[in-house]
C-alpha cells in the first residue's frame, strides 16, 4: 500500500506486510513480531531532496508494546509504560514531517526511513532464545535474549538501507537508559564529522545529546557459534555499549550514528521543565538535520 503523508505530499509512504517483509529478508522483524496476534509491519517513508547532497537513511524502533518476549520483563513498573517502546518510530516519522514542512521543494538531503512496527508478545509462536534470524543482505543473529528485540529490528532496517546505498545512516531506539539519564540522549557513531553534525543540530533546537565512545574489545562478547553474532552478551550484563557495538556491525562502511532515547523519550515523573509522559526526544534534532539547515558537505 502506498500513499502520501498527511497533508504533505512530498513524503511518500508505503506499508509493507509480512509477505513483503519475508521477500525482503526482514527476518528479525518477523521473529520479534511472531508472537503477537497482530502481524508485524514496516512503514517505509521517502522524502526526495537535492541529489548533490549526501542522502540519509533512518531506522526507528516501533515496538508497540514490549513484554520482553519469553525473557519476560520482571519489573511491573517498567512493564506499565512499555506502550512507549514505539517512541523512536514516532520520533523519526515526526522529524521527517517537520523537515518536509520546513524546507523548500527539493531542498535538503534525500531521506529514506524504515519503521519496523510490531509487538514483542508472549505466545507459542514467540521467538525463542537460541533462534537464529537472517537480516536483509544475509547476515545472521543468534537471539540469546528476547528482551533485546529493539536492536534486532533496527539491524534489519540498517541492513536494508545500507544495501540501498545511502551515504549516512541513523538508527533511533528506546533500547536502554544509556546516555545522560533523563536529560541527554546518548549517541554512538563510527564517524566523528557526521556525529558532530547530529549533536550540533540538537544543540541548535534545545534537543540535547552527547557523544559516547564505541566500546573497545566488546566484539568478542557478541560472538556466536551458530550465527554471525548474537544480540546480547552472555558472560556480562548487557548495556548500551553492547547495543551500539552490535548495531555498528550493520552500518559497515557508511557514516552512522545510533541514538538511544531509552532514558529521554518517556519520563516517569516531571523533570527539567518537562511533564510526565512522552517527551518527543530526538525529533527536533533530526528534523533540523534533515531540513538541511547545517552546512553538510556536498559530494
Amino acid at each position: 500500500m502506498s500513499e502520501h503523508c498527511g497533508e504533505n505530499a512530498a513524503i511518500e509512504v508505503e506499508i509493507w506486510d509480512a509477505v513483503r517483509l519475508g521477500r525482503s529478508g526482514f527476518g528479525a522483524v518477523l521473529a520479534v513480531g511472531g508472537g503477537s496476534a497482530r502481524p508485524p509491519l514496516v512503514a517505509h517513508l521517502r522524502l526526495a531532496g537535492d541529489p548533490s547532497l549526501p542522502s540519509i537513511g533512518l531506522v526507528g524502533k516501533g515496538i508497540a508494546f514490549d513484554s520482553g518476549g519469553l525473557n519476560l520483563k520482571r519489573d511491573a513498573g517498567e512493564m506499565s509504560w512499555m506502550k512507549s517502546d514505539m517512541a523512536a518510530a514516532a520520533t523519526v516519522a515526526a522529524a521527517i514531517r517537520l523537515a518536509a514542512d520546513a524546507r523548500g521543494v527539493g531542498g535538503g538531503p534525500t531521506v529514506e526511513a524504515i519503521l519496523p512496527l510490531c509487538d514483542n508478545a508472549v505466545s507459542g509462536t514467540s521467538a525463542r532464545p537460541g533462534d537464529v534470524v537472517r537480516h536483509p543482505g544475509g547476515e545472521t543473529t543468534e537471539i540469546v535474549d528476547t528482551d533485546c528485540e529493539g536492536r534486532l529490528v533496527l539491524a534489519d532496517g540498517l541492513s536494508w538501507l545500507r544495501a540501498v546505498g545511502h551515504d549516512a545512516l541513523i538508527d533511533v531506539g528506546t533500547l536502554t537508559d544509556g546516555g545522560a539519564g533523563f536529560r541527554r540522549t546518548g549517541v554512538w557513531s563510527n564517524d566523528e564529522e557526521f556525529v558532530a553534525r547530529v549533536v550540533a543540530a540538537g544543540e541548535r533546537v534545545a534537543d540535547p545529546a552527547w557523544i559516547l565512545p564505541l566500546p573497545y574489545g566488546e566484539d568478542e562478547a557478541l560472538e556466536s557459534r551458530v550465527a554471525d553474532l548474537r544480540n546480547a552478551p552472555l558472560d556480562r550484563p548487557d548495556t548500551a555499549r553492547h547495543a551500539a557495538a552490535y548495531l555498528a556491525r550493520f552500518a559497515r562502511g557508511a557514516a552512522w550514528a545510533h541514538l538511544d532515547i531509552g532514558g529521554t523519550a518517556y519520563l516517569e515523573f516531571p523533570i527539567a521543565g518537562l511533564g510526565e509522559g512522552p517527551s518527543g526526544a530526538g525529533a527536533l534534532a533530526l528534523a533540523e538535520l534533515l531540513a538541511g539547515a547545517d552546512t553538510a558537505s556536498r559530494r
